[in-house]
């Protein structure tokens, strides 16, 4: 998707990158395209490669906080218990 801001974001330039390639790339031969495409495939990788990283990434941060508030709360329900 294209957006149309009063600013630049990542994503933008990379959208733009890839399509700009993809474009020069159908325009080969076809015999020339494989290799243009292996040669520039780490330029058109999709945002969503990111997205679904930082959704895990997110989720791990997620795991590890509900274990250490349970923890947390275990602790706190031992101590009272010690008084």
């Amino acid at each position: 998707k294209m957006h149309l801001r009063d600013y630049v974001r990542d994503d933008d330039m990379d959208a733009s990158i890839s399509m700009m390639l993809e474009s020069f790339i159908t325009a080969q031969k076809f015999s020339v395209r494989r290799s243009l495409r292996r040669s520039f495939a780490k330029y058109m990788s999709s945002g969503e490669d990111r997205v679904h990283l930082l959704l895990h990434i997110l989720q791990d941060m997620m795991r590890n906080e509900a274990m250490y508030q349970t923890v947390k709360r275990q602790q706190q329900g031992r101590n009272a218990d010690d008084l």
